[in-house]
């Protein structure tokens, strides 16, 4: 109760009203990275809590943004909306748009109130558990997360952990450039700062798969076929519970770790497709492919406000806005923020929760007029999208560099999924490297080089000895996979 006084006033519902339209615009558009740094610095509001319900309404617009574009042309607008892409797309070929959308705002709206209540009830554990946390349990943290890339999130974990590799020396490459210290050959400073996690994920994610479907399109008509349905009906509106509260769960407990939010919708649909009478359902048109994953991605992104709040963690271009209007306000998160000023810290929350229930109501009313795209010819739209993401990657820097990367990633992912490579893991490394890189080192020095001291920490252990459980268990069901079609052959 302690952060609704702020948020029930007037300005503030009109604010985060503001940011999810915009949110849900711009996500699906492929715009929200750099648009939305411009949209702080315009400063629409003065205070601390007309920004943050700024943010709350743009996050989660941005959320249901990106599975517009998934559900509608196949191209997610984000590493979160893959998997909604896999069921979600074919449902809006099969006539089904409005109701695969309105299944993903409701599970949506569903699972934020249960992460929300569930923040409610960790917040002083975590506290706690945050006093006495150490560089090397930070480290053992991001360690797991990028095992549970590997297990969930990239087809064959052996490939996966390929990706994850590569994710990681890239980071380390794109560090060094970057270094003030390293000097380039004339005309490759451009180089400089181009290389960062919104080119790698609008290139690798965005691009691959528009390009995918770009020319699998060039030789099909310029037209659609005609939409039977644009509204969903009462009988859509029914979510599938089982799935979007196991997803509900699965979101809000892996969101708590470093990008567990990323992972959190693969594993839910990994869970639903296991638990399934029919599995080969999936991938074809399954509701419960849709509602799972984004009961799990908007869970896991309201859970990631706990770690951003009392340890500084985040993953997302909002919640790194979030950390530095905090920090510039005297509010810096930490173990002490939510005693210290428990207004903004549960402010924030309620902030976020309120900008979910904004994109209920303007998704559900809108629903029909986003399907009605689908009668735009589909080539001319996939274009647009790459277009629009050229454009806002150029915004970043204000650099050609920057566009011609990420189409140049973009070609890559294609060409490595072609070959069962999944991007996704790269993308995780990249992101998960400079602070793997940071954490370990301030271990270390600690440590005075060693390594023995930090693998004493109960938790670290705790935390290495999972992440090595999850890797084991992955692999030996990628085994007992692998060999399935050779008995059935023999």
């Amino acid at each position: 109760m302690a952060g609704f006084p702020a948020a029930l006033a007037a300005e503030f519902f009109g604010l985060c009203l503001v940011g999810a339209l915009v949110g849900m615009l711009l996500g699906a558009l492929l715009g929200i990275g750099p648009i939305a740094v411009l949209l702080l610095s315009s400063a629409l509001s003065p205070d601390l809590s007309g920004t943050i319900a700024l943010l709350g309404g743009l996050f989660f617009g941005a959320q249901y943004g990106r599975s517009i574009s998934a559900i509608l042309f196949g191209v997610p607008g984000g590493s979160t909306a893959i998997v909604t892409m896999r069921d979600g797309h074919p449902l809006a070929e099969q006539g089904q748009a409005g109701r695969a959308l309105a299944v993903t705002l409701l599970a949506s709206f569903v699972a934020c109130t249960v992460a929300t209540l569930t923040i409610a009830g960790l917040a002083f554990p975590l506290k706690g558990i945050a006093l006495w946390l150490g560089p090397a349990d930070y480290a053992a943290m991001l360690v797991l997360s990028l095992a549970l890339a590997i297990a969930v999130a990239g087809g064959s974990p052996p490939k996966a952990l390929v990706m994850v590799v590569l994710g990681l020396l890239l980071a380390d490459v794109v560090a060094r450039l970057n270094d003030s210290e390293t000097q380039l050959p004339i005309g490759f400073n451009a180089l400089k700062g181009s290389l960062n996690g919104y080119v790698v994920t609008i290139g690798l994610i965005v691009f691959s798969a528009a390009i995918g479907r770009l020319g699998a399109t060039w030789s099909q008509a310029t037209g659609s076929p005609p939409i039977p349905s644009v509204m969903p009906t009462w009988s859509d509106l029914r979510m599938p519970a089982g799935p979007v509260l196991r997803g509900s769960a699965i979101g809000t407990l892996i969101g708590l770790l470093p990008v567990g939010a990323l992972v959190a919708p693969f594993l839910a649909y990994r869970i639903e497709q296991s638990l399934a009478k029919d599995a080969a359902r999936f991938g074809s048109g399954a509701i419960e492919g849709v509602a799972a994953p984004e009961a799990a991605n908007n869970a896991g992104a309201q859970a990631a406000l706990l770690p951003m709040l009392t340890l500084g963690l985040q993953h997302n271009t909002v919640l790194a806005m979030l950390l530095g209007t905090l920090t510039i306000s005297g509010a810096t998160p930490g173990p002490q923020l939510q005693m210290a000023s428990p207004e903004i810290f549960w402010g924030t929350i309620v902030a976020f929760w309120i900008g979910n229930l904004m994109v209920l109501a303007v998704g559900l009313s809108s629903v029909g007029a986003w399907v009605r795209l689908l009668r735009l010819p589909r080539r001319f739209v996939l274009g647009g999208l790459i277009l629009l993401g050229c454009i806002w990657t150029y915004s970043i820097n204000m650099s050609a560099v920057d566009p011609l990367l990420a189409v140049v990633l973009g070609f890559i992912g294609y060409g490595l999924a072609k070959r069962g490579f999944e991007p996704l893991p790269i993308v995780i490394g990249f992101l998960l490297g400079p602070q793997l890189e940071e954490f370990l080192s301030r271990a270390l020095m600690i440590s005075r080089g060693s390594l023995m001291p930090l693998l004493q920490r109960p938790l670290t252990t705790g935390l290495l000895l999972v992440a090595f459980l999850v890797l084991v268990m992955a692999l030996l069901s990628w085994g007992r996979e692998a060999k399935k079609p050779a008995l059935t052959g023999r």
